[in-house]
């Protein structure tokens, strides 16, 4: 570190105009180079944004393929049975009564085959 205004002021003289314009240059390069980044990152962000967007557009169309397959392979759910009272049945009720109705069934065919 220099102690003296003179030695200072001595410093300063030296830097020549040769070494001004060289500062100059070199400063006038780094700009250029940050210049030339900045821009490369900008470039960077847009390409990730439209990349971005294809994806997005890609995502909700598969979803939607998605919802409509299942729309399509699912089976068809019939309406709920009600009794003779207009409740609804639970799954179990309904089931008994069509092991009820099988048994129904095949007393049935057992009586036809004895009477035959």
């Amino acid at each position: 570190m220099l102690k003296s205004t003179h030695d200072r002021a001595m410093a300063a003289h030296a830097m020549t105009e040769n070494g001004l314009l060289e500062r100059i240059a070199r400063l006038e390069l780094q700009l250029k180079n940050a210049s030339e980044l900045a821009s490369l990152k900008a470039q960077t962000i847009l390409a990730l944004e439209e990349d971005l967007a294809e994806q997005s557009t890609k995502i909700t169309t598969l979803s939607n393929l998605n919802i409509k397959l299942e729309r399509e392979l699912r089976p068809f759910k019939a309406p709920r049975r009600r009794d003779d009272r207009g409740w609804y049945l639970s799954d179990a009720q309904i089931a008994a009564q069509q092991e009820q109705a099988a048994q129904y069934a095949a007393i049935a065919n057992n009586t036809r085959q004895v009477s035959a």
